[in-house]
Formats: structure tokens, C-alpha cells, sequence
């Protein structure tokens, strides 16, 4: 006929129903008997395959099923749709990028403020720690136990004190040093050198670290 003259290389396929046996030059094919059929009687037989039980298990473990990653969402798909933001995957109703990168800003957010509540607590712990510190050496001021309100003075001074480690303990100086009123940030800086140090050399580090810049050595004294 004109079909066949017109496409002489397309192959001819019967239906598989043993009651049609039409040939069909578009069949589907059954993914689980691998025979073929016509678009008549593919329905109902892909719903009552002898084959569909045994295969089902089989079949699904031939593919992988991406979990969308949204909360209660039981959607599954073939393909993954990775998020290029959280790297996760989600189906087509719930990818919206926009709302990921509010909950990554939402989630930063919250981090940060758990580091500033941490923060504000241990200011809170030091400020108490400090306050107890200074009324217990009042009381021995007032008892005037002076050799030991300097030895827990020296001891907080080691605990606060900035320098070179390479300084043996038996060769260090502590000082605090005041810094000059025209320099912003902190007011005082506790520091230790070396007692074999010149004054120049001295000087110099307290100028470093305590970060203060100045071509005049009369400025900082």
C-alpha cells in the first residue's frame, strides 16, 4: 500500500493480544513482558500483566528515587533537581530558591546569635568574677594583708598578660600599660618583657602591641 511505499524500512509488529494480532507500525512495548501491543489493548493489559507482581521489586531497583528534601514531603523523583544553594533536592513544587536563601539567612542569623548570647554570658561570668575579685581584696586592704592582695593581683596580671613566649618565666617583667588619651580602643594594655631588654627595645614593643603608631618616642612616654 502507499504507507509501505512511503516508509519500506519501517518493520511491522503484530499486537501481542491473541484476540487482535493487528499489525501495528507504532507498538508499545511492556516494560515487564517486553512484548508488544497496539494503543487499543496496551491499557488494560499493563494493568493485568501476569508479570507486573514478580518484576515490580526488580524494576524499582533499576532506578534511583531522589526524596524531595522538604519537610513531610513524600514526592519522589527520577531526575534530582539539586538546590545550587543548600546542595539538596527538592521536587518541582517546593524548588524555590528564594526561599532557601531565606532559611540559610535565617539560619546564619541564628548562629550569630547564639555566639552573642555565649559572648554576653561569658561578659556577665568576668564582670561577677571581677566584682567578687575586688571585694575580697578590699576586705584585705582593710586588713592589711597587702603581701597577699599583690601576689593575687601578680596572678591575675600572668593570666591577662600579652609577649614573647620564648622569654623564660624567671626573666619577665610585667607591666600594665596605659595608652596615650588620643588613641581610640582599649584604655590599658597588660604586658610582659624581657629584663635583659634595652629601653629602646622595650619601648618598641609596647608601642607594637599595644598598636600604637608614632615617629616621636615622647608621644607614647
Amino acid at each position: 500500500n502507499t504507507f509501505n511505499m512511503e516508509f519500506p524500512d519501517l518493520e511491522k509488529v503484530h499486537c501481542f493480544n491473541n484476540e487482535c494480532k493487528t499489525v501495528d507500525y507504532l507498538p508499545i512495548q511492556c516494560t515487564n513482558c517486553q512484548q508488544f501491543y497496539c494503543a487499543k489493548h496496551f491499557s488494560g493489559h499493563n494493568i493485568d500483566c501476569n508479570q507486573n507482581e514478580n518484576n515490580s521489586a526488580s524494576n524499582q531497583s533499576e532506578f534511583v528515587m531522589f526524596k524531595c528534601s522538604e519537610e513531610n514531603c513524600k514526592e519522589k523523583s527520577l531526575m534530582e533537581l539539586k538546590c545550587n544553594k543548600c546542595n539538596k533536592h527538592f521536587c518541582i513544587k517546593h524548588r524555590h530558591i528564594a526561599e532557601c536563601e531565606a532559611k540559610e539567612l535565617s539560619k546564619r542569623a541564628k548562629q550569630r546569635q547564639d555566639h552573642l548570647n555565649c559572648l554576653n554570658e561569658y561578659k556577665k561570668a568576668k564582670s561577677e568574677i571581677d566584682r567578687k575579685f575586688n571585694e575580697k581584696a578590699e576586705k584585705l586592704t582593710k586588713s592589711k594583708d597587702l603581701a597577699l592582695i599583690n601576689k593575687i593581683r601578680l596572678m591575675k596580671i600572668k593570666s591577662l598578660a600579652i609577649g614573647n613566649k620564648n622569654i623564660s618565666d624567671e626573666n619577665r617583667i610585667y607591666f600594665t600599660v596605659q595608652h596615650p588619651k588620643n588613641v581610640r580602643g582599649k584604655l590599658e594594655t597588660v604586658l610582659y618583657i624581657d629584663k635583659k631588654w634595652s629601653l629602646n627595645r622595650c619601648v618598641d614593643d609596647f608601642m607594637k602591641k599595644c598598636e600604637v603608631v608614632s615617629n616621636k618616642l615622647v608621644d607614647f612616654l
